[in-house]
């Protein structure tokens, strides 16, 4: 979440005025499906407590816009009947305020919806248009509603409740109102001079015809555009996003495909999400690249999707409503993103940890955050729904990372069980789901893929995170939320003091040169000389830039190596380290031969405890992650280490030391 980005505390001024087709939407849901023994067609058994009525149609818009806080009032024609005084209640409840015409001799809209084992099996529609007495007395209220509303969302659903649409868009425009219309039919004249319309693929190909090329269904749109004199077309895709065409262009913005059961509403979350974020003052390319958003978690029958879409973009509905949670956070890589969370303007933290070790709170000393957790309360509140629907991310990077601990059941429980109970949770709550992985999983291999071919770890930490990742893959298909995890290379930088053993190569080095005036790599080992074994070293500084790019782009999920790209050998660490500090005492710098030469990098060797579970080598394929439009370069070994250990020498002189 980026300071420069609007804060959207202020969306209850978005004065949204929703006109068009209302139904009810009702949902009977089954689980035991048999065929019928009297004709070849299935049987859903349905739950007396499995059913379900929602708003549809407009009055799925109206409800959604209500739930991103907007003042929405909402303008239709229902029946005088049980459905249309459901449909009211259901409004009034969603915080709309309704002006429902009721005419006796039409029945109101209802959709049934029959879904089995999560698919949808049968709708049924009931439905009749409204009379042309009632729509014209709806017309006189539009003028009169439309003075205090900034935007006019015009919902088409065919049904006859919008016969004077044309109309009603002279006198919004001449009123200097922003007008949305998501379209019907093939006669798309009746739209001229609205601000956006918003037709889905299958809609657009039914008013401008079929194409076979991006350059031909851009001409398309862009004629259809001017025709209409409209400031923009969007056209949504499906689970290929969506496209903007304005008059300076096309911009297509992409979506995470996912498999739901029913899609109804997508396009009713589209436009309000939409004309909320124009009407509390977004500018567009901004208010379109959060529908998309909320376009990509399709709506599954509640208000969820709206809700958080400005969230999942970088914006706040309210200052208090949210929180990031960080685990892991008094930890390495932990407390380095709470510093740049910190950066960015973001205090709204829970910090989860174990601080059994009490001296770790000493990486948090610095940050600004809201609250801190232990790690099994956090646990326990979690099951017990304290957090739900208050939780914006979470980065989940709460591990045992002792590649030497042989305690499995430790493992399992602390890195797997824990992990699995947080996915469990970001999956209902459609939370994203930032969390670490590591390169452990490849084990003594050379590939370096996010594939299951290369996957051999060589110890219970590198099997505890594959099995992590693997329940993830089983589970992307489903996720209504971002989830991405990071296979960490050989992180070093700030704040790993306390790993002991497990601190990185840096580290220790450091330690070495500042005691002994020499640094200690290992001698050769697995057809490598002495020190030059080679790793993937990254700074610390890169993958916190990594995490918050994925905060920054929701829609992007999946396993990613997180590494340089580029292996470097231990003797580069090491003379990077001592350089860094001979430069810090006025001395000049040392080559590799020179330092061996007199002694100050000398081999250390290669201890037991290691042999048969040590990488000799590691060098991430980091295409996966350049294609989820990571473009930012990382810091080679000579410039990290040596601002790491500048840093580090700073830190003993303010310490006395």
């Amino acid at each position: 979440m980026k300071a420069e980005k609007p804060v959207l505390s202020e969306l209850h001024k978005a004065k949204v005025l929703v006109v068009g087709d209302v139904m009810l939407d009702r949902y009977w849901y089954g689980d035991k499906l048999r065929v019928s023994d009297e004709a070849p067609v299935l049987i859903v058994k349905i739950e007396n407590d499995r059913t379900v009525e929602v708003p549809g149609g407009a009055a799925n818009v109206a409800a959604n816009a209500a739930a991103l806080g907007a003042n929405v009032a909402l303008l239709s024609v229902v029946g005088n009947d049980e459905p249309g005084r459901k449909l009211a209640d259901l409004l009034e409840k969603a915080g709309v305020s309704t002006n429902l015409h009721r005419d006796a001799d039409v029945t109101t809209t209802v959709k049934l919806r029959v879904v089995g084992r999560k698919q949808q099996m049968l709708r049924i529609d009931f439905e009749a248009p409204p009379s042309r007495e009632v729509l014209l007395d709806k017309l006189a209220d539009y003028e009169r509603m439309i003075s205090d509303r900034n935007v006019i969302i015009l919902s088409d659903y065919g049904k006859g409740g919008l016969t004077h649409i044309a109309r009603m868009i002279e006198l919004a425009r001449a009123h200097g109102k922003t007008v949305l219309v998501d379209p019907k039919g093939d006669d798309y004249s009746r739209y001229l001079g609205a601000t956006i319309v918003t037709p889905n693929r299958a809609e657009f190909r039914e008013v401008a015809g079929s194409w076979k090329t991006e350059k031909e269904f851009e001409k398309k749109a862009q004629a259809l555009r001017k025709k209409l004199k409209l400031q923009a077309l969007l056209v949504t895709l499906g689970e290929d996003g969506m496209k903007l065409f304005e008059a300076g262009g096309a911009r297509h913005l992409k979506a995470q495909a996912r498999e739901v059961f029913d899609v109804s509403g997508a396009g009713d979350t589209v436009i309000a999400t939409l004309g909320v974020m124009l009407g509390a003052g977004m500018p567009l390319k901004d208010a379109v690249r959060i529908a998309n958003v909320a376009a990509g978690s399709e709506v599954r029958h509640s208000r969820r999707a709206a809700e958080r879409a400005p969230r999942r973009t970088g914006a706040r509905i309210s200052e208090a409503d949210m929180y990031f949670v960080v685990t892991g956070a008094a930890g390495f890589i932990g407390s380095n993103l709470v510093r740049a969370l910190n950066a960015r303007g973001e205090t709204r933290i829970i910090a989860v940890d174990d601080l059994e070790r009490g001296d770790k709170f000493r990486n948090l000393s610095a940050c600004e955050i809201a609250d801190y957790i232990d790690k099994d309360e956090f646990r326990e509140r979690l099951a017990a729904g304290d957090f739900d629907g208050s939780i914006d991310v979470v980065f989940h990077q709460g591990a045992c990372s002792d590649t030497m601990e042989t305690n499995g059941r430790y493992m399992i429980e602390n890195n797997y069980r824990y992990s699995k109970a947080l996915l469990d949770f970001c999956l209902e709550d459609e939370v994203p789901l930032i969390y670490a992985s590591s390169a452990a999983v490849y084990g003594a291999g050379t590939g370096f893929v996010e594939e299951r071919k290369f996957e051999a770890p060589l110890n219970i930490y590198g099997y505890s995170k594959f099995l992590f990742d693997q329940a993830v893959r089983r589970r992307l298909r489903e996720a209504g939320s971002q989830v991405a995890g990071f296979r960490y290379f050989n992180v070093y930088g700030p704040n790993e003091w306390h790993k002991g053993r497990m601190a990185s190569v840096a580290w220790h080095f450091f330690n070495q040169y500042s005691a002994e005036r020499r640094v200690r790599p290992f001698v050769g080992s697995g057809g490598y000389s002495d020190g030059e074994q080679r790793r993937d070293f990254i700074s610390v500084e890169d993958v916190t830039k990594v995490n918050l790019h994925f905060l920054d782009h929701p829609e992007v999920s999946g396993i990613f190596n997180v590494g340089t790209g580029r292996a470097q050998s231990f003797n580069d660490v090491a003379l990077a380290t001592v350089n860094a500090c001979r430069k810090a005492q006025g001395e000049p710098p040392l080559g590799l031969d020179e330092a061996r030469g007199q002694g100050v990098i000398a081999y250390a060797p290669f201890p037991d405890a290691l042999k048969g579970k040590y990488q000799n080598f590691t060098q991430a394929d980091v295409g996966a992650l350049r294609r989820s439009g990571y473009a930012a370069p990382f810091l080679p070994v000579e410039e990290g280490v040596g601002r790491y250990c500048r840093q580090l020498i700073e830190e003993r002189k303010l310490a006395g030391g």
